[in-house]
């Protein structure tokens, strides 16, 4: 869209650290997975 070679997004998943400690790495997991999903169904394909 703009021509920039390089993109780059920050997100900040609140109380990620709790939730990953407490339901360990697999249930982690499946939240950043989940967010990656959302994050990708709200993005047009020209974005990337």
């Amino acid at each position: 869209r703009w021509r920039s070679a390089l993109s780059l997004i920050m997100i900040d998943i609140d109380d990620f650290k709790e939730y990953n400690d407490k339901y360990l790495h697999l249930g982690g997991d499946e939240v950043l997975k989940e967010t990656a999903q959302v994050i990708s169904s709200i993005i047009r394909i020209l974005d990337f």
